[in-house]
């Protein structure tokens, strides 16, 4: 290795671990475009499943999103959310100016907002208001549904791929922060530096959970095509909610066992590179 490869590497490892400090930073307080489907615990994109319920990602970007569906999520009456806030910092959060024009905002600030506090929910202690995130992210390769997964090896194909969103459900978001911790601590690199393999699995008590994995760090090679893609994820992830169009979104319910069978089974209609 020439002492100016040498060089870089060790500039991309210090940007990296800074960052991941930064990541670790915003998780430490906290329990927990085109979206990725949840819904019945089934992963898919467009209506398509994904190979065996699993996909090996970037994950660029993630802002706090909170969510309100007034009357309750029914997901045979899918209606689109009465309010919703998106920040950076969840100290931060309040109603999207959509939100203000249709006159349905709960409260000026997420913080000190009835439906955000515990209990307010309609069943159980919990918030009628779901505090979530947005995670913004690419494909890092294809992943089969027995799991093998096939980085990409050009740059084009990171700079190619789409960018598309996928929100934890409530229930989950104590995974994603700790993970977040966890890649900081021992790997010492923020979300963006690795391949994260990010599956749903049957759950008994919330219907399903989403699980992130470290697949491995992101080669030096590819982190100039990454941190473009970071600049456009980060430029666009606080895009508005479509207040009058219903959107797919995952529900907390009692399994349903033909759902648990298809996310076993990683049957799909067409493989998709995630």
């Amino acid at each position: 290795m020439s002492e100016s490869e040498s060089t870089a590497l060790i500039n991309w490892e210090e940007r990296l671990a800074e960052e991941a400090k930064i990541a670790a930073e915003i998780e430490k307080n906290t329990g927990g475009g085109r979206f990725i489907s949840t819904q019945s615990g089934v992963l898919s994109i467009g209506k398509i499943p994904l190979p065996g319920n699993q996909m090996t990602v970037v994950m660029l970007d993630c802002v706090f999103e909170n969510i309100l569906y007034v009357d309750g999520y029914d997901v045979d009456n899918i209606r689109p959310p009465s309010c919703y806030a998106l920040a950076r910092v969840d100290t931060d959060l309040k109603p999207m100016p959509n939100v203000f024009a249709a006159g349905q905002q709960q409260h000026e600030i997420c913080n000190g907002c009835k439906q955000n506090e515990w209990n307010s929910a309609d069943k159980g202690k919990g918030k009628a208001c779901g505090n979530k995130r947005r995670i913004a992210l690419i494909p890092a390769g294809t992943t089969l549904a027995n799991g093998v997964f096939t980085p990409f090896t050009s740059i084009n194909e990171f700079l190619g791929s789409p960018i598309v969103y996928i929100r934890p459900p409530v229930t989950s978001v104590i995974h994603y922060a700790n993970f977040v911790k966890q890649v900081s601590g021992v790997l010492n690199r923020p979300p963006h530096g690795i391949f994260t393999k990010i599956s749903l699995t049957p759950d008994p008590k919330t219907q399903f959970k989403m699980n992130f994995e470290v697949v491995d760090k992101v080669p030096v090679e590819f982190m100039g095509a990454v941190y473009k893609r970071r600049e456009e994820a980060m430029r666009d992830i606080m895009f508005e909610l479509d207040l009058a169009v219903a959107e797919e979104e995952e529900v907390v319910e009692k399994p349903k066992q033909q759902v648990i069978n298809k996310a076993k089974s990683g049957v799909v209609r067409k493989p998709a590179k995630y």
